[in-house]
């Protein structure tokens, strides 16, 4: 079996395309991975919020903004999304 160059260079093409990609790739998806985690880390903190001050009456909407503002900022993001519901 003979390989000429144009064989070869695919060859060589072929593996290190996908590398590349890869490689090209990364920190956009662990900043989507890491935005999505804080998103459900915010929902989580918003559900246990409510379910804390339900017999109080106040209860946080809990929607994706809601819970992307929370997951992003944390403890402001509380007081942030608190005073929306407040004053709204």
């Amino acid at each position: 079996m003979s390989f000429d160059l144009k064989t070869i260079i695919l060859y060589i093409m072929c593996m290190l395309v996908p590398l590349f990609l890869l490689k090209l790739f990364q920190k956009p998806l662990t900043w989507i991975i890491r935005l999505c985690f804080g998103c459900v880390i915010g929902g989580l903190a918003l559900f246990a919020l409510n379910f804390v001050l339900s017999k109080t009456g106040f209860v946080f909407p809990i929607n994706p903004l809601n819970a992307l503002t929370v997951g992003i900022l944390g403890v402001p993001g509380i007081i942030l999304v608190a005073f929306i519901v407040i004053f709204a």
